[in-house]
């Protein structure tokens, strides 16, 4: 029986994190955490400072090509 407590029930084999200074920063972000808690997870970090929408999309669309 799954504990109703448990917000994801099937460990995720990879990660992929896009964003600006709320992904990546001087100190730990969201990004971080979520990599940190899903350990045995494939992380991909591609976070910059000062981003914005062009950049994510150019990302999304690289790593697409790349991991897919």
């Amino acid at each position: 029986m799954l504990n109703n407590k448990t917000l994801i029930h099937l460990e995720p084999k990879r990660i992929f994190c896009f964003g600006c200074s709320f992904t990546q920063y001087l100190w730990a972000t969201w990004a971080e955490i979520i990599g940190y808690e899903f350990n045995k997870a494939e992380f991909f970090y591609f976070g910059k400072s000062g981003a914005g929408n062009q950049y994510f999309f150019n990302m999304l669309m690289q790593a697409d090509s790349v991991y897919n």
